[in-house]
């Protein structure tokens, strides 16, 4: 008789096919949509100066909604909408920063996350501690 007992099978067991996967799947995210998402969980109060608080016109906000720098009329700074936020300074799309969510959270190892997103394994170490609140386990040797 046959052991009913099915083994799990995890992101490690092929990278190659969840990878080939992942790779489809982005040209197919929407990115005003995981801009929105992203704005929506990095700036929950909304739309707003990082300076000096004060919130956005709608001529302001529709710029910032779209990623472009905006011009604070009270104290005359100018911000990317993501001023700020773990994306500040990562030049990465936010389809990008969806995707690599999704896949660390899933449980791909570093090398395949550079694989994935064509980067260097600083880079991806340094994607990580930007975008993610926990690392992954130590790479096997």
């Amino acid at each position: 008789m046959k052991n009913s007992k099915q083994t799990r099978r995890t992101p490690q067991d092929n990278p190659v096919d969840l990878i080939a996967s992942l790779e489809q799947v982005l040209p197919l995210l929407d990115s005003e949509k995981c801009l929105e998402a992203l704005l929506t969980e990095y700036h929950p109060k909304g739309p707003q100066c990082p300076a000096c608080g004060q919130a956005l016109t709608s001529e302001q906000e529709e710029g910032w909604r779209t990623g472009r720098r905006v011009f604070c009329r009270q104290c005359k700074k100018k911000f990317f909408p993501w001023h700020g936020t773990p994306l500040q300074g990562l030049h990465i799309k936010p389809e990008e920063a969806v995707l690599f969510r999704l896949a660390v959270a899933i449980g791909l190892r570093k090398k395949d996350l550079g694989h994935l997103f064509a980067r260097q394994p600083h880079a991806i170490s340094y994607w990580l501690a930007r975008l993610c609140a926990t690392n992954l386990p130590e790479e096997k040797k």
